[in-house]
């Protein structure tokens, strides 16, 4: 004869009791509140870290700029010197350099870059002697341009 074993019914499930449900919601909570707490903490500790490093970096960056803005103002308006002496080259002060640049423009008066002969171009410019811009070239038309300004049509 083959023995049958039975297994006992499931427990019914049991109501949580007001009690019970108290604690979870007390433990839950504190959990939460934990979790604020130490990210606050955390937030508190690093931004006060940083600002306290970024004021005495701000200082130590100011005097390096003054002392720069000092030293570049000196160079640029100090009195004649050698730059590089092997190659005679010769600094001198911004102002007067100015003054040199223009007497030497008003000195030279403009003139142009290459003599002005030859054929005309597509746009009605003379060429230049190396066929570059605006230079027609044996075998091409000119592009069709629009009778009331003048400029080439797409």
């Amino acid at each position: 004869m083959a023995t049958i074993y039975h297994t006992p019914p499931p427990a019914p499930p049991r109501e949580a009791g007001p009690l019970k449900m108290a604690g979870q919601f007390t433990l839950g909570v504190l959990f939460l509140l934990s979790v604020l707490l130490l990210g606050w903490m955390i937030f508190d500790y690093a931004t006060s870290r940083f600002v306290t490093a970024d004021a005495a970096r701000v200082e130590e960056r100011k005097k390096i700029l003054t002392d720069r803005v000092t030293e570049d103002y000196k160079y640029l308006h100090d009195k004649p010197d050698w730059f590089k002496k092997e190659q005679g080259l010769v600094r001198v002060p911004i102002d007067e350099a100015m003054r040199m640049t223009l007497v030497r423009l008003q000195a030279d008066k403009p003139h142009a870059a290459y003599p002005i002969t030859g054929p005309v171009g597509n746009n009605g410019a003379p060429t230049s002697p190396d066929k570059g811009f605006g230079s027609t070239q044996a075998g091409t038309n000119p592009p069709a341009s629009n009778p009331t300004t003048g400029h080439p049509v797409p």
